[in-house]
């Protein structure tokens, strides 16, 4: 062992630093952090936060290996309104065998943030993890440059009547 090795170990042994901080972690994908989060507005709002949301889908998101984005794609704009708004969108893409099923989570107005919550939570949450636990999707049966986009549920929030819709696609 060199001098500067033993210095490195005096050193860590006297500040007692855990090892694992030392080390880098890798910047892969895990059921521990979003696939992909995109920057929304100040009057935008995601209706659930990652960590909730794996919670409250559990076990689907570990057994089935489930993508997470959290798209800003069809995002209302400042002052629009809508009858009702898309919040959860699940996909299964059988052209991604080593994860397959992706979970869209969409945004919405901040004013009805508090609202749509309390829609989503437990009932539509509990709905779509069973949903996602009860399909048994067999592996295609045309080649892999296909993109097959089935099965799909959404679950819309109607601010209306402070509820939410779903609908398979």
């Amino acid at each position: 062992m060199s001098h500067r090795q033993s210095a490195r170990l005096v050193d860590l042994a006297h500040n007692q630093r855990p090892l694992n901080s030392l080390v880098k972690p890798l910047r892969t994908m895990t059921n521990v952090e979003p696939y992909r989060k995109d920057k929304i507005g100040s009057h935008l709002s995601y209706p659930l936060k990652f960590g909730e949301l794996v919670s409250f889908l559990s076990p689907a998101v570990e057994q089935l290996n489930i993508q997470v984005w959290f798209c800003a794609s069809k995002a209302p704009r400042q002052n629009e309104l809508r009858d009702r708004y898309l919040l959860l969108e699940v996909e299964f893409w059988s052209r991604r065998p080593e994860s397959p099923w992706h979970l869209f989570v969409r945004p919405l107005p901040r004013s009805l943030h508090a609202v749509a919550r309390d829609a989503l939570i437990p009932e539509a949450t509990g709905r779509l993890r069973d949903w996602l636990l009860a399909k048994d999707v067999p592996a295609a049966k045309h080649p892999p440059r296909w993109n097959t986009r089935s099965p799909s549920l959404r679950v819309y929030f109607d601010p209306a009547k402070e509820i939410v819709e779903y609908e398979p696609a």
